[in-house]
């Protein structure tokens, strides 16, 4: 009886390990464990960037305008800025000007010198209008190309 006892709570703990190394190994999941990432708020329905407030989890679809670097590009639609939304994260593999994107990420405020080491930005003028303002740190981007 007891090895039987002996043999549930085995199983049991065997389960439990395996769930717990499953959900801190999963591939694409951000933890929100980068420093320079905001805390995100609560999850609330966000219509336009305006809306929105730094930390605040958003889901933008809009052309690649302009690619910055590996890391860092510029997207257009109609709900955001006139100068475009910045967005820090991996570019999808072969996408280029004019493709349509999604990205899910947390909205945050442009700092060059703050953000540049984690991204790998070097100076250059067009981050310049996007200094102090809203952006996009995006942990998944999907092209639609």
């Amino acid at each position: 009886m007891l090895q039987a006892s002996l043999k549930q709570f085995s199983a049991s703990v065997t389960v439990l390990l395996i769930f717990a190394m499953a959900a801190c190994s999963s591939p694409g999941r951000w933890h929100g464990t980068d420093p320079t990432v905001p805390s995100p708020s609560a999850t609330a329905t966000v219509r336009t960037i305006a809306d929105s407030e730094v930390g605040d989890r958003i889901t933008v679809t809009a052309v690649l305008v302009t690619v910055i670097s590996e890391r860092s590009f510029v997207v257009e639609d109609v709900d955001l800025p006139n100068r475009g939304l910045l967005t820090l994260g991996h570019l999808p593999e072969h996408s280029g000007q004019g493709d349509l994107l999604t990205m899910r990420g947390v909205i945050a405020t442009f700092d060059f010198d703050r953000l540049a080491w984690t991204y790998g930005l070097v100076r250059d003028s067009r981050y310049e209008k996007f200094q102090d303002h809203k952006i996009l740190i995006a942990q998944d981007v999907r092209s639609w190309a």
